[in-house]
């Protein structure tokens, strides 16, 4: 019995972050900055800053600008 080949070679394993540029993008873009390392915490923390700028008139917006920095960088050292 033969072994099928796959079509397509495996994926290489994603290469790991930079702390210094996951932590540069999230201090000068907030959630934003966070693409660089989770598309999904960062989708996630976009939709909190809308609705807690929404619900504090912007004042809310400083603490999920330092929740953003945080998650980059406890994101960025699971993943090495």
């Amino acid at each position: 019995m033969a072994i099928p080949f796959p079509d397509r070679p495996p994926e290489p394993p994603p290469e790991p972050r930079s702390l210094r540029t996951a932590v540069l993008l999230a201090v000068l873009f907030g959630p934003l900055g966070l693409l660089y390392v989770s598309v999904p915490a960062a989708l996630f923390l976009v939709f909190t800053a809308i609705v807690v700028g929404l619900f504090t008139v912007g004042t809310g917006l400083i603490g999920v600008w330092a929740l953003s920095v945080f998650v980059a960088v406890v994101l960025t050292w699971e993943m090495k």
